[in-house]
Parts: C-alpha cells; structure tokens; sequence
C-alpha cells in the first residue's frame, strides 16, 4: 500500500481539513436549502455551505444527464409510474 504526504490543502469550496500533519480532509455536505444552479458538467455544486447535487430544478422537473451537456434540469418525458397500490400489484403479478 502506497501512503502520500499532503503538505497542505485549501479548505474551500466544500473541502474541510482537520489536524494538520496525518490531517483527516473530507467534504463538507449541505444540509439544507432548496435553490441553486440548474445545470453543470459534474451534476454538483459548491456553495458556501458544502457541496450538494443540484437544486436549481423547477417542480416536475428533474436531474438528466445527456453526453452533449452533462447534467441539467429537465421535464420528466421519459418516466412513468404507479399511481396507487392498486397498480403496483398489477404490476408484480404480471411479471
């Protein structure tokens, strides 16, 4: 097992550091709010609060990722659902 040395860290954006020398770097994670981008390359975003997916998405909408512009809100076209029990036991007895 390879061990690197990691001298120092910018603790932005996200990323906290503990200790110094055998420090522990990790990410700081959001734990609220409901507004934000709506779209990047990665699907996250950095706020001052931690990195978190991204919030910017209106109601009906989610997050898609296509190969020409990564990940972006958009209308669910695609999906499908069960709109009660009822449904759901069709479903199952069917396959």
């Amino acid at each position: 097992m390879k061990f690197f040395y990691v001298a120092g860290a910018t603790t932005n954006g996200g990323l906290t550091l503990t200790g110094t020398e055998g420090a522990t770097l990790g990410i700081q994670l959001t734990a609220s709010g409901t507004t934000g981008a709506t779209a990047s390359n990665s699907g996250l975003e950095v706020g001052s609060a931690g990195l978190t997916l991204l919030k910017g998405c209106a109601d009906n909408e989610l997050l898609k990722y296509t190969d020409a512009g990564g990940w972006a809100c958009a209308t669910d076209l695609s999906g499908g659902g069960l709109t009660d029990g009822e449904d759901l036991l069709m479903e199952i007895m069917e396959t």
